[in-house]
């Protein structure tokens, strides 16, 4: 029963095919054979390349491309695929036969590929990349024109653009505050280092310029890598060899470099508050003899308001002990050890007992200050005298006060001094001073 109707179909194929003339032409022209195969054996070739056709033909309707086949003589559409009859809003049979300038101009584009526009049969028009390409079959010239949309491409290449440039305004921005900021930094710098009477903090200006120096300088070095990476990616675009990946990837490291940079101008902005913070008395440079005794009572006689009267100061030092130095600075050594006890020493209700003990040996003043207070945590010993280390920044402590006395002992008073604490049982000072420098 099946064979039947194969037996009908090679019967019409023999009708089909009756005329040598004819069946040399689809030879040649279809099957391209070599020798003139039977009549009975050409049927199962031709249905194969049919369905060969057929399949490439279902393969261009299925592009998403436009496919436009022309007569090269005339210009006029020969064929189409179905996507083209979708892009442009014409029908097929409306198409064909066309000339292709209706369509699109590909005037001196031969075997190139451009961006143009197509007028659609609306009479709007849509951007495409066109390929132009000649061939020759069926001893004909014929012309192939694919375009591709690229209206969504064009799109997001505009967006590109304005981000790029609001990106570029935008690190403009940000390179521009980290540069008036620095430029503040060195204003604030060389007054502090102008200003000779306020010796304690003009001691700070090194170890304040690397604190401060280092977020604005992180700051800076990553918005250097912020222009240059665009700059690259400016050049990739440019050069039509940007691709997905590295779009990706420039938005990711444009978004964690801009956190770095936010994080390092908020640093600064919190180190330069903690320079208006701090305050120290204003001392003067002029060196003279002094009681020691005497100019203690005055400095905790000045320190009393700070006192509230829950804390005893007692000062154990001979009424002979005379130095040679400069009062302001010692004075201003004695206060930042009071404000110390009293910032982390003792909880807020809490009442202590400070002694001051006073020796001379020698040509040299050992004073000794210890508290009753909490005491010193071990871990953190060897960092209380670093810049802006504080255990109590949040009741407005900046960090600054062992530092200035480091600095002020060793660089204006040439002194020194040490630190003992267990924690629980207080912390003891011993500074040693030259009595005649």
């Amino acid at each position: 029963m099946k064979k039947q109707p194969e037996r009908a179909d090679e019967e019409s194929s023999r009708e089909l095919f009756t005329d040598s003339d004819d069946w040399k032409s689809v030879r040649d022209k279809v099957l391209g054979l070599g020798q003139q195969p039977s009549k009975k054996s050409y049927y199962p070739e031709l249905q194969r390349k049919l369905a060969e056709l057929n399949r490439f033909k279902s393969l261009l309707d299925q592009a998403q491309d436009v496919i436009l086949l022309l007569e090269k003589s005339s210009g006029k559409i020969s064929d189409v695929n179905e996507y083209a009859s979708l892009l442009l809003g014409y029908r097929k049979d409306e198409l064909m036969g066309m000339v292709i300038d209706e369509i699109v101009s590909i005037d001196n584009i031969l075997n190139e590929r451009s961006i143009t526009t197509m007028t659609k049969s609306d009479k709007s028009v849509v951007s495409v990349e066109i390929n132009v390409q000649a061939v020759d079959f069926d001893n004909k010239s014929y012309v192939v024109v694919v375009g591709r949309d690229i209206t969504e491409r064009l799109r997001h290449e505009r967006e590109l653009q304005q981000y790029r440039t609001n990106l570029e305004v935008m690190v403009e921005e940000r390179t521009r505050e980290l540069s008036q900021t620095l430029q503040n930094l060195r204003t604030a710098q060389t007054q502090l280092i102008q200003s000779e009477k306020m010796a304690s903090l003009g001691q700070l200006v090194a170890g304040v310029a690397h604190e401060i120096n280092t977020p604005v300088g992180v700051g800076i070095m990553v918005s250097s890598a912020m222009v240059e990476i665009t700059r690259d990616i400016i050049s990739a675009f440019d050069n039509n060899k940007m691709k997905k990946k590295d779009l990706q990837g420039y938005f990711e490291k444009i978004r964690e470099d801009s956190d770095i940079v936010l994080r390092n101008l908020l640093r600064t902005s919190d180190l330069i508050k903690s320079f208006k913070m701090v305050s120290v008395d204003q001392m003067t440079q002029d060196k003279r003899e002094f009681n020691v005794g005497a100019y203690l009572n005055d400095v905790i006689l000045s320190m009393k308001p700070k006192f509230k009267t829950r804390h005893k100061v007692e000062v154990d030092c001979p009424d002979n002990i005379n130095i040679y130095s400069y009062p302001g600075a010692f004075g201003q050594v004695i206060i930042n050890l009071l404000m110390n006890s009293i910032l982390h020493a003792y909880d807020e209700e809490s009442n202590g007992t400070i002694n001051i003990g006073v020796s001379k040996y020698g040509d040299k003043m050992l004073l000794i200050y210890k508290d009753d207070g909490k005491g010193i945590p071990r871990e953190n010993m060897n960092k209380i005298f670093n810049p802006f280390f504080t255990t109590n920044r949040h009741g407005g402590s900046t960090g600054l006060g062992l530092h200035i006395i480091c600095n002020i002992l060793y660089q204006t008073l040439n002194g020194t001094i040490d630190c003992e604490s267990i924690e629980g049982q207080g912390t003891t000072f011993n500074i040693t001073l030259t009595i005649n420098q």
